[in-house]
């Protein structure tokens, strides 16, 4: 170690005192002199020190810790260890490897890998940036360097090792099965003799898997055999297959080479060969219809052909005996209106203003580049542009692609014949609703794209979804979980490798259909416009603490597998069923610090008949107040939920946390220690002393100090991730809460499941407005907006904004939480590393609502104007 660097390192933080540095200083058992701002030993001191080194042999790692042992005590130097005592307990040493008492998410986001056996939990990256870097290779999930994957499994089968009898259940075995872990799966059935057909029961009447369907479903052939004990002739479920008719059909997740290497089974030519997708002559009329230019001359081949099923139409029924059960992708033929597809037509779009071929929109290299470390395009492009698929300046040679998440205006003018109704039964996704019980789009994650000749969405991995094409022609490449990964190159240089993809060309009205975690890119053929919903979860236990005598219960015997399809229910539907006359009129996620308090008092106000204050003890101790939208799904169950109306006040995250901060100080002057100890706000600067503060830099440096603590503290992953953001107010009984607004609103897949957000900051400026029409008893003589300033008052109103007019300042919420005066949340934004924390923390809400970075340079520049 290179001697600056140590000298570097031992230099005291600017946040401690001048107290704090002599005490430091006296600790020291080196003597040192201040030179430039750093501190170097005495050069007889570090010659001492050489010589000890060579007369005694001390290992270099040996002797820097004890340089650092000597040169800070204890008493100054506080290394905080996660503690795991109360929530869980870190199994071997391994800070990633977990024993819980709750549910917990992952670290990196949605946790869309299921991480967790029981009480048993692994942090592991959904993606991770491949050793040749996002724009020239694939991280494949399942084909990470270095021991990754080992280590994993491992933590499992120790954290096992440690769990008592009555802790472990039968639907360990189908979590192993789905989590690709052969030795797990192993040790459960010879120590524990589980049943590799065991299914839990449903409820909702769509299957569920038992392990050996979980294993073919994964494509996972070691699972598979090991399950099996290699019998090919199993059968597995209560249409009399076996093991070796899921391995033979079309398109099965177990790919030919697997089949023949771990089987000894050689997969029927008939079942290998391409079927016709389409008849031309009907797609060349199609086309001439909607417009829209047929000129292609990107040189990938492609054909109209499928290497999955192609179907004219498809029952309920048959879709789950056919494609659910052995988790197999199915296209499904002209599945769009006629009226549907001319609402996606140049003419139709040519009478629109959002969607004219004139008007600009972002574009990018990918369809979510900043998800690889990429950037879109810093220009604009119009959709006649990427219809002749016009390059982005800055990136020469890229085709681009535009994606996004339609709102409500969006869908009107794209469904005109149904009002905006997007699951209407005439329509293309009445299959989600026949299929799966959909009744909202809100509930799901839709997203609308198009794109030039050779664009695409390049190679990623999601659960289920649904896929429409609605002009154009679009190439699919798909891949079993086993194979599935995430790249940066663009769609049209991914090689994909032939042995384990099947590949499919879409048209327009053609419905796409593909299992959970398949892995999938796409290739448009000309100009291209297509959709999609994303909607998986079907095959999620949603185990409990709570549901494990039932789940034992639930053992079902050889004979009873042979007539009952036995499933688990959606964590959504659990709740019992409410009369209709109980379930509340719509219902409010109330995120803190949020405006939400102010909203709730207009509720008690103004909707006494239709909003209710509450308190309910299951899961655990949950209210109105405070309730995520997984606590109402809870409460009032899925159905519910769905048929009425839903949404969130959201702010941005800077000014959520700097008002949260400020707001805490001022609970810790009412000796409300166990607030300030639980969130690691220091008690010496309480509201009152900051009250006669005039100091605004010492505020903003003391929120940072406390922004760098937290962060150690409660780093993402932790069990107690959400301190950073939020006390839980118990909705940290659900995997999916986190420290980000963004988890106040979503649903036990991950998924944002209200129907409206709103951005505080636009509430006083007409969203109030909007929002009464959705929920009319906030209306009164006056306009809800200005209602809504008139209810303003206390939570910020000491909070300076000297860049605005004082009728232009920020919104003040009509609130009893009251704060210490604090400067405007932007002037907070200059540290660069909180903007890092607060990227990494909360980069779920800065792209889910559209926030940016605050500039603090314009608020020195409008203050000297």
């Amino acid at each position: 170690v290179h001697p600056h660097t140590i000298m570097n390192n031992m230099r005291p933080s600017t946040g401690i005192s001048r107290r704090r540095r002599s005490a430091i200083g006296a600790a020291a058992t080196l003597k040192r002199r201040r030179t430039n701002n750093y501190y170097h030993y005495r050069r007889e001191d570090l010659a001492f020190f050489v010589f000890c080194c060579c007369i005694f042999a001390i290992p270099m790692k040996a002797l820097m810790d004890w340089i650092v042992s000597q040169t800070f005590s204890p008493a100054t130097v506080e290394v905080k260890q996660h503690s795991y005592t109360e929530e869980g307990l870190i199994i071997n040493g391994d800070p990633k490897c977990v024993k819980t008492k709750s549910p917990i998410g992952s670290p990196f986001g949605r946790a869309a890998d299921n991480l967790q056996l029981g009480p048993c939990a692994y942090f592991f990256e959904e993606k991770q940036a491949p050793p040749g870097g996002w724009l020239h290779d694939i991280d494949y999930f399942f084909d990470r360097p270095g021991q990754q994957l080992e280590a994993k499994e491992q933590c499992y089968l120790d954290c096992l090792r440690g769990l008592a009898e009555d802790e472990i259940t039968p639907s360990f075995l189908i979590r192993a099965a789905q989590m690709k872990l052969p030795k797990v799966v192993q040790t459960l059935m010879d120590d524990y003799g589980m049943d590799p057909l065991y299914k839990v029961k449903s409820t909702d009447g769509i299957p569920r898997l038992n392990a050996v369907q979980e294993a073919v479903h994964g494509g996972y052939p070691v699972v598979l055999k090991t399950l099996t004990r290699g019998n090919i002739k199993l059968v597995i479920d209560n249409y009399g297959r076996t093991v070796e008719d899921y391995i033979t059909m079309r398109a099965s997740p177990i790919r030919p080479f697997h089949a023949l290497k771990y089987f000894g089974i050689k997969v029927p030519e008939t079942n290998l060969s391409p079927l016709i997708a389409f008849n031309d002559t009907e797609f060349e009329k199609l086309e001439e219809r909607q417009g829209w230019t047929s000129k292609t001359d990107y040189p990938h081949e492609y054909d109209n052909t499928c290497d999955i099923d192609v179907v004219n139409e498809l029952s309920r029924e048959e879709f789950y005996r056919e494609y659910l059960l052995p988790g197999r992708p199915v296209l499904i033929r002209d599945q769009a209106a006629d009226d549907e597809l001319q609402a996606f037509s140049k003419k139709y779009w040519q009478t629109t203003t959002d969607f004219h071929p004139s008007s600009k929109h972002k574009v990018g290299p990918t369809a979510y580049p900043s998800l690889t470390d990429q950037k879109a395009c810093d220009t604009k492009l119009s959709i006649s542009e990427m219809e002749n698929a016009t390059e982005c300046p800055t990136m020469p040679g890229i085709p681009m692609v535009h994606a996004r998440h339609p709102t409500n205006r969006d869908l009107e003018l794209l469904y005109p014949a149904t009002n905006g109704e997007v699951l209407n039964p005439t329509h293309s996704w009445a299959k989600l609703t026949e299929f799966f019980h959909v009744h909202s789009h809100r509930k799901h994650r839709m997203q609308l794209f198009w794109g030039g000749d050779g664009s695409g969405a390049t190679f990623h991995w999601h659960l289920s979804a649904f896929n429409i094409l609605y002009a154009g022609l679009k190439e699919w490449r798909l891949a079993p979980p086993l194979f599935r990964g995430y790249t940066g190159m663009p769609a049209s240089k991914v090689q994909l490798d032939a042995s384990f993809s099947l590949k499919c060309t879409q048209k327009p009205g053609d419905l796409l259909w593909f299992p959970d975690y398949w892995g999938h890119m796409t290739i448009n053929h000309r100009f291209s416009i297509g959709a999609a919903i994303i909607h998986g979860g079907y095959r999620d236990l949603n185990v409990e603490p709570e549901m494990r005598a039932r789940d034992d219960a639930l053992h079902n015997t050889a004979s009873e597998r042979e007539t009952i399809e036995t499933l688990v229910p959606r964590h959504d539907e659990q709740a019992p069923a409410k009369t209709e006359a109980e379930v509340p009129d719509f219902f409010f996620v109330h995120i803190n610090k949020c405006g939400g308090s102010s909203m709730i008092s207009m509720l008690n106000e103004r909707c006494p008949g239709q909003w209710r204050n509450e308190k309910w003890s299951s899961p655990a101790l949950l209210r109105t107040f405070h309730c995520s939208a997984q606590c109402w799904i809870d409460r009032w169950g899925g159905k519910a939920w769905n048929d009425q109306y839903s949404f969130a006040i959201v702010r941005h995250p800077l000014a959520r946390a700097v008002s949260n901060f400020f707001f805490l100080i001022d609970q810790c002057s009412k000796k409300r220690s166990k607030i300030c100890e639980e969130r690691a706000i220091s008690t010496h600067y309480n509201g009152v002393v900051i009250n006669a503060l005039a100091d605004d830099e010492l505020k903003i440096n003391l929120f940072h100090s406390w922004v760098e603590k937290a962060y150690k503290l409660f780093p993402p992953g932790s069990h107690n991730h959400h301190l950073f953001g939020s006390h839980a107010h118990n909705n940290d009984v659900y995997s999916t809460f986190n420290a980000t607004m963004t988890s106040w609103m979503v649903n036990a897949d991950g998924e944002i499941a209200v129907d409206e957000v709103y951005r505080l900051e636009e509430m006083a400026s007409g969203g109030m407005d909007k929002l009464s029409t959705k929920i009319p008893c906030l209306k009164n003589a006056a306009t809800a907006s200005e209602r809504f300033l008139a209810e303003q008052e206390q939570e910020e109103s000491t909070e300076e904004h000297p860049h605005l007019p004082a009728q232009q300042q920020h919104v003040q919420l009509a609130t009893k939480n009251t704060s210490p005066p604090y400067p405007d949340y932007e002037r907070f934004a200059a540290n660069r590393r909180t903007k890092e924390i607060f990227l990494e923390v909360y980069a779920a809400d800065f792209h889910n609502f559209g926030y940016k970075w605050p500039d603090p340079s314009r608020l020195q520049v409008q203050a000297s104007e």
